[in-house]
């Protein structure tokens, strides 16, 4: 009987040093789990901070494209005026350019034939 009874023991042993080692298996991974799932937390956080500052990034760039839509249609407009106005100053006979270039004040209105003279003056100088 002592035979089985060391024999015994020795199961009872082993079982006990296997139970050791798988507790503390299970600690260790426990452990881990733990650290895993605050680190998930943490990255949650950060894909919601994330997600945040995409929304505002994509704000800003709504804006953006709005106040260059309008300085684009404010640009257009004074791009109109300035061709307008050079295609008066075109059109201005040589005498009424160095006035204007000088910013002396017109003396007296030109009668019509007159500046339909000095237009088409102007129209052969030009070509």
């Amino acid at each position: 009987m002592e035979s089985v009874s060391l024999t015994f023991l020795i199961f009872q042993g082993a079982t006990v040093i296997i139970a050791l080692v798988a507790a503390a298996f299970a600690w260790r991974l426990d452990r881990r789990l733990t650290a895993m799932r605050s680190g998930q937390d943490g990255m949650t956080k950060l894909v919601a901070e994330l997600a945040e500052t995409t929304v505002r990034a994509e704000r800003a760039v709504r804006e953006l494209k709005q106040a260059g839509g309008e300085a684009g249609a404010e640009l257009e407009a004074q791009i109109a005026r300035a061709k307008e106005a050079a295609e008066e100053l075109r059109l201005l006979s040589p005498e009424d350019r160095r006035r204007t270039q000088r910013r002396e004040p017109r003396a007296e209105p030109r009668p019509a034939e007159s500046r339909a003279q000095g237009f088409a003056d102007l129209l052969k100088s030009t070509r």
